[in-house]
């Protein structure tokens, strides 16, 4: 999975001053949002109903609980509240504060800080859930008083893509395959462009598998490609930003270190694609395809 962003941002000073009933609060944050993200030409963001829920366990975990902290104490994590909600993103960052009496001040506190500035004003985000939970209550660690507990978590929905992923994913895995006195595979069409196809469907599909929806595996893209193959492999991945990343993780993964390492493969295809791919409960960016395979 991609790796999670984090930010604890400190009690900013503020009096405990109850809110109107018909106002919601977290929906009073998002609009401040939006505006200040507007204001400097950017997309809104759209609240996930997912990301809304785990936020909104979080903070009633920490009033229970008596902490205020993104993990909570023992061996759960923020993660588990995600699961349990049925969604967890390819990048999520959470931004944990407390002090704000009012949406307004929120944001305008948040944008005051470079750090938080940049999270709030990432172009590339696109969903977010908000929870707030009024107090006043004790941590039950310091004794510090907590009033106007708030919790965005953020995901992106767009990616930056890596730069010469091709290029880059070729010599990884040329290299590594030196490393082990094993002869380089090279660049062949045919299956280049039989594991673009696969990056395109599942990206378009939001699945992530060997095997399309339709039941079509890497042999049966190969052939529509009119590669004449022998033998046949795939490895997929997804989430790493680096093409040594990606090598690395199939190198510690049996299954695809018998593909990677196969000294009877010779013939490599590549596909790439920032994604993301949205299934029911997760998203995923940085999809990468390897099709290694011997010709007849």
């Amino acid at each position: 999975m991609g790796r999670r962003l984090v930010w604890l941002i400190g009690l900013a000073v503020g009096a405990f001053v109850a809110t109107s009933a018909a106002a919601d609060p977290a929906d009073e944050a998002l609009v401040a949002l939006n505006a200040a993200r507007t204001e400097r030409g950017l997309e809104p963001v759209v609240e996930r109903r997912e990301l809304t829920a785990a936020a909104r366990a979080h903070t009633a975990d920490m009033v229970e609980r008596r902490y205020f902290a993104l993990e909570p104490p023992g061996t759960a994590e923020f993660r588990d509240h995600l699961v349990r909600a049925g969604y967890v993103p390819a990048l999520s960052r959470m931004l944990l504060t407390a002090g704000y009496p009012d949406a307004e001040l929120l944001i305008e506190g948040l944008l005051g800080a470079d750090a938080t500035y940049n999270v709030l004003m990432e172009p590339n985000l696109g969903e977010v859930g908000i929870a707030h939970s009024p107090g006043p209550y004790r941590d039950a660690t310091d004794h510090t008083i907590i009033t106007h507990a708030w919790l965005l978590v953020l995901s992106e929905t767009r990616f930056t893509p890596v730069a010469e992923p091709f290029d880059r994913l070729a010599r990884a895995i040329n290299q590594a395959r030196s490393r082990r006195g094993l002869p380089a595979v090279r660049p062949v069409p045919a299956l280049s462009a039989a594991a673009m196809d696969h990056a395109r469907d599942m990206v378009s599909n939001g699945y992530f598998d060997h095997r399309s929806p339709i039941g079509s595996g890497p042999a049966d893209r190969a052939s529509r490609h009119h590669y004449p193959f022998r033998k046949i492999g795939e490895n997929l991945a997804a989430g790493q930003d680096t093409a040594d990343g990606v090598v690395q993780g199939w190198t510690d993964s049996p299954g695809h270190a018998r593909i990677l390492y196969d000294p009877d493969l010779q013939d490599l295809g590549i596909g790439y694609l920032p994604g993301p791919i949205d299934e029911p409960t997760r998203s995923l960016r940085h999809i990468w395809v390897a099709v290694f395979g011997r010709s007849r």
